[in-house]
């Protein structure tokens, strides 16, 4: 089982049977360079494509190159802002130590400009 917080839905994806394997396989075999040089990733399209399943192969290729990763679900974080805002600044200070972060469903909601600019705080410092 991966750990970061990776689903146990995406446990059994494969490069094989992913939909998005190009340009995520690429990506994972440079993997530790990109992740030295500051690259990020960003994958987008519709529901269903198999976005988040490609995600986990990307955090399983972290695990072959002993790469940290996390998996955040970007609308539950969000909804720390305003639940518990303790809790919310210790995952963000968390975040921001990983070589590999995931933000899952990051689209999923319509975002307010101050939701935008907390994320955009992570990814800069990052």
């Amino acid at each position: 089982m991966l750990s970061g917080g990776v689903p146990e839905l995406y446990a059994d994806s494969s490069w094989e049977k992913s939909r998005v394997k190009e340009p995520l396989w690429e990506y994972a075999k440079h993997m530790p360079a990109r992740v030295q040089l500051g690259r990020g990733l960003l994958v987008a399209g519709p529901v269903g494509t198999g976005k988040s399943s490609a995600a986990a192969l990307v955090c399983r290729e972290c695990v072959k190159h002993d790469l940290s990763f996390g998996w955040c679900y970007v609308p539950d974080l969000l909804a720390l802002q305003s639940a518990d805002k303790k809790e919310f600044r210790h995952q963000v200070d968390r975040q921001r130590g990983f070589d590999v972060l995931v933000w899952d469903d990051f689209g999923v909601t319509g975002l307010a400009d101050w939701q935008i600019g907390q994320l955009e705080r992570i990814a800069e410092y990052r």
